[in-house]
Order: C-alpha cells, then structure tokens, then sequence
C-alpha cells in the first residue's frame, strides 16, 4: 500500500471504529444525507463573500471543522457499502485524465 493510502485507511479506522465504540452504526441514506447537509456548511462560509475574498483565521479555521465533517460522513458511508476510498479516488483520477487531457486544458 502506498503511503497516502494508508493514511487514509488509518484515517478510516480512526473514523469507524470512534462511531462504532459510540453506538452510532447510522444507515447509509443518513450518512449520505449528512455529507450533503456538511458540504452545505461548507458552502455557508463563503455565503455573501466576494470571490477573491480572503477568509479570516476564524473563517479558514471554521472551513477545516467543515471539511472534516464532510469526509467524516463520507469515509463512514464507504465503509457502510465497502467502497476503497483511495481505489476511488484513483479510479475517478483516470476516468478525469482520460476526459480531460492536459493538451485540452490550457
């Protein structure tokens, strides 16, 4: 396994086994509802900001928390359905690189 992969199996570990010891064994529907509503707090803290606005320290460091959320919720709906987050994200990586070729992206 390579490095970043591990550490975002560790980082899964991390996050199931946290909610499992806590009792929060939640369905799938509600995981993926819960990343949703996170990517939406997300959302929240460049609602009414310029584009080329700077976010504050107290803003960027609210934007990390959301983050978090975001791929807290997802890392637990893909361990519910037994998707390889990093097979994933490397799968979508070459789906876009076939798509999108570096030659047509200038």
């Amino acid at each position: 396994m390579e490095p970043a992969q591990d550490a975002l199996v560790d980082l899964q570990r991390l996050v199931v086994d946290f909610s499992a010891a806590r009792g929060w064994n939640n369905d799938s529907k509600n995981l993926a509802a819960s990343v949703a509503i996170e990517a939406a707090e997300v959302m929240e803290i460049f609602q009414w900001k310029a584009t080329a606005e700077p976010l504050s320290a107290v803003e960027r460091q609210a934007l990390a928390l959301e983050c978090a959320d975001v791929c807290w919720y997802l890392m637990r709906l893909c361990a519910a359905q037994g998707i390889d987050l990093a097979a994933a994200l490397r799968a979508k990586a070459e789906i876009n690189a076939r798509r999108f070729p570096v030659r047509e992206s200038g």
